[in-house]
């Protein structure tokens, strides 16, 4: 059986509109080439290691993701739903895994694997989703994945699509990016 993984991660934005975003890219074929070409990008870009929120300078943001996004594999497989003016994350990211798991692991076994989650809330998410997905194949990746570029990119893609949804102007200093790379999952 083939298999897709789903790497994922989320940011909220706080403020007068709330916005909460679960974003990912999932990843089916050419994973090791992938990778390396991530981790080339982040070497050539200067954003190293570091995460969305710690990568201020928004022309390091807008080289990696330029980058990241010319990575032909990846073109249709990067997802996000933005959750406007909600308080309940849990719900969110759940409800946003499960429509990933929908829509890219049809005849797959899906690999979930979002950044923050202790081993409770991993048992709890494969709970949850499973109760859509009962006769899926999917595992949900254990471990701490902060140092994962598959998961660094999810990462700066909640970042940037979070940016793009409050303030679509901060978004445009970043660069606008082909909306055929992109599945709204909201939309789907």
């Amino acid at each position: 059986m083939e298999k897709v993984f789903l790497y994922s991660d989320e940011t909220a934005h706080k403020g007068h509109a709330p916005i909460f975003v679960v974003a990912g890219v999932a990843v089916e074929g050419y994973h090791t080439a992938i990778w390396k070409e991530l981790l080339r990008i982040e070497d050539e870009s200067g954003k190293d290691g570091s995460d969305w929120h710690r990568t201020k300078d928004v022309a390091r943001r807008q080289r990696y993701l330029q980058g990241a996004l010319k990575i032909e594999a990846l073109r249709g497989r990067i997802f996000y739903e933005p959750h406007h003016n909600t308080n309940d994350t849990w719900l969110n990211t759940v409800q946003t895994l499960r429509r990933a798991v929908t829509r890219f692991g049809n005849d797959k076994r899906c690999i979930v694997a979002h950044e923050g989650f202790t081993r409770a809330a991993r048992e709890r998410l494969k709970y949850d989703i499973r109760r859509v997905h009962a006769t899926r194949q999917f595992e949900i990746a254990p471990g701490n994945l902060e140092h994962n570029p598959f998961v660094r990119l999810a990462d700066a893609l909640a970042g940037f699509v979070g940016l793009s949804q409050r303030n679509p102007n901060g978004a445009d200093r970043i660069g606008r990016f082909p909306d055929e790379w992109f599945v709204d999952l909201s939309r789907t």
